[in-house]
């Protein structure tokens, strides 16, 4: 009877702590993607070019890039279709303000509804030993500059320069083939929805396999070779839609083989700072390619978007194969 009344409860606490970790990550990630189909409106309304606005979106990245890092040692133990119709009532001003809103508003929950220090009591005793306080910084720095470890911020940088894709699709594919916007914005729809879903496809296999480089080599194949037929043979809707929504899934299973693979380098008790560390490769990888998206938008090469974007995801897989083997010797 105690088992019964305690499952419960436990659950309880666990979605009281999941729960506004994951609104406050809804809030985060549509914070950078709300401009993707906005960039035009921006654009024509401020008469800028898109090197200029790459260069907001870098700006976005340095900021985000130098507290990535800080706050894993600290750390350590169908959105874009209204944001379009947001835009046809209230005008590009009025997306963001909305986003600032619901901003606030997570804040609120998060605020509220965060489970107290008595309730996350239980946790402490799983925290980690400390290590001597003299070497702790030197060799916290010799395990993030490793090459596994520069393997994986490498495939981050990767992989974030092929997801920027996803904020220049819109006007891409508008220059490339002639798009209309309400058109590539389904495609972008498409593309990010079905991210959501293959992360989810991806944890399922994670689950049941500990080929994890297996599985993410080739989703990152897969993905690559989607993008690459949205550069070539996107003109068709049907095709472009198509080949979006599948880079978004391949793109998506990556991302739980990519953390069971940053995991499988990583010594107990260092997740935090390792994980802080490869992930601002996302930062670092969303500082270039706005700005070499934007130059490439400037200078009349739209299908070059695509193509980089392609290749980076191959390129990947060298840092997924190797990363690994070089785990492997060092074990030896």
């Amino acid at each position: 009877m105690t088992q019964a009344i305690s499952a419960p409860a436990a659950r309880f606490g666990e979605w009281r702590i999941v729960g506004p970790i994951c609104a406050a990550h809804f809030v985060s990630h549509y914070y950078m993607i709300v401009l993707a189909p906005l960039f035009a409106f921006i654009k024509a309304d401020y008469g800028v070019s898109y090197t200029d606005l790459g260069l907001a979106l870098t700006v976005f990245n340095v900021v985000s890039a130098a507290l990535q890092t800080p706050a894993g040692f600290l750390v350590d133990h169908i959105v874009l279709i209204a944001g379009v119709a947001v835009q046809s009532h209230f005008g590009w001003r009025g997306a963001f303000v909305g986003a600032a809103i619901l901003g606030a508003i997570v804040l609120a929950l998060l605020i509220f509804q965060w489970p107290g220090q008595a309730e996350l009591a239980p946790q402490k005793h799983r925290a980690a030993p400390k290590a001597a306080h003299g070497s702790d910084d030197e060799a916290s720095w010799r395990l993030l500059l490793s090459p596994p470890i520069m393997l994986n911020l490498g495939f981050f940088i990767l992989i974030a320069i092929m997801n920027s894709l996803a904020t220049f699709l819109v006007v891409a594919s508008g220059a490339l083939y002639g798009t209309p916007d309400t058109l590539a914005n389904v495609a972008l729809t498409g593309l990010l929805s079905m991210n959501a879903v293959g992360v989810l496809v991806g944890g399922f296999l994670a689950s049941r396999t500990t080929r994890h480089a297996t599985v993410a080599a080739l989703s990152l194949a897969l993905a690559g070779i989607a993008t690459l037929l949205m550069g070539i043979v996107g003109h068709s809707a049907a095709v472009l839609i198509t080949m979006s929504s599948l880079s978004g899934l391949f793109a998506g299973v990556v991302s739980p083989s990519r953390d069971m693979l940053v995991r499988s380098v990583t010594p107990p008790g260092a997740f935090g700072r390792v994980f802080g560390f490869v992930s601002s490769g996302f930062n670092i990888g969303s500082m270039i390619a706005p700005m070499i998206y934007g130059l490439l938008m400037d200078h009349g090469q739209p299908r070059a978007v695509f193509l980089i974007a392609a290749a980076c995801s191959i390129l990947s897989i060298g840092t997924v194969v190797f990363g690994i083997s070089g785990r492997s010797q060092e074990k030896r």
